[in-house]
């Protein structure tokens, strides 16, 4: 006998998710957020510094200050760009690879010293951390979004 799950894998992914959207409703569920598989399985962890990064499978999202962008070319020619972040903590290197586009165009109109939000994926390589960039978002004077702490960002003794 197969199962449900073995099934559902071999089924492309809108398919599964309108037979869900089905039976919620039959089950009287509407209220319920369905999603995709990728979507279900996609976990963000919001990090309050950057000393907090470690390797892992999930995404991070962390406010830092952008101290220095870089835009650079693979040995193929593709473009990229390594940003360094920084808190009271630790500073990190990021990379922007060209599939992350909108990321790439935010870098650019970005400039060294402005408070960011990113969302990336923490690896490991020659034995430092860095952050592979998915999202960039250059916070705006005065903007406080949930989860941002100044004091993180900014020694309060100076």
């Amino acid at each position: 006998m197969v199962s449900l799950a073995s099934f559902e894998a071999a089924l492309p992914p809108t398919w599964i998710l309108s037979r869900r959207r089905s039976n919620a409703s039959l089950l009287g569920q509407t209220h319920k957020i369905l999603m995709s598989y990728d979507e279900q399985n996609l976990r963000i962890v919001v990090a309050t510094n950057l000393s907090e990064l470690t390797a892992a499978e999930h995404d991070w999202d962390i406010y830092a200050e952008l101290r220095s962008i870089k835009e650079l070319q693979t040995k193929t020619g593709k473009p990229y760009i390594v940003v360094e972040l920084a808190d009271l903590h630790a500073v990190v290197e990021g990379k922007i690879w060209e599939n992350s586009s909108a990321a790439m165009a935010a870098a650019r109109a970005a400039s060294a010293g402005m408070i960011v939000k990113i969302r990336g994926q923490v690896k490991m390589w020659n034995e430092q951390t860095q952050i592979v960039i998915e999202r960039l978002k250059v916070l705006e004077d005065g903007e406080k979004p949930e989860g941002f702490d100044p004091d993180q960002l900014i020694d309060p003794a100076l």
